[in-house]
């Protein structure tokens, strides 16, 4: 399922690469303002979806580590834990608004 997502998702990103030149090309071809922002906005989108496929190849694996004064060995059993003892356990992330954060949360 995995590679199904992943063939739709780069032929999505090739079609809306087509379709930016596609428009530009018109818009070359008869220049006026509304053909020129269609073009601007698919541009937009095709630049979009090839970061979030360059993102999507570039991704690391979540790591999550404990001490091991903690009686935890899983994640089912640091969650279980955690729930037992509300507020009493901290993490750490590497910055402000990214996958690792939100993660933590």
């Amino acid at each position: 399922m995995t590679e199904a997502l992943r063939v739709l998702s780069s032929a999505v990103s090739l079609a809306f690469i087509l379709l930016g030149f596609l428009t530009l090309r018109d818009y070359l071809r008869h220049p006026d303002r509304s053909r020129g922002l269609l073009a601007l906005a698919i541009g937009l989108l095709a630049v979009t979806s090839i970061i979030g496929q360059i993102q999507a190849g570039t991704m690391t694996p979540l790591v999550m580590v404990v001490t091991p004064l903690l009686d935890a060995q899983s994640v089912k059993e640091f969650v279980e834990l955690a729930r037992a003892k509300p507020g009493a356990l901290t993490y750490a992330s590497s910055g402000t608004g990214n996958l690792r954060r939100q993660f933590g949360c």
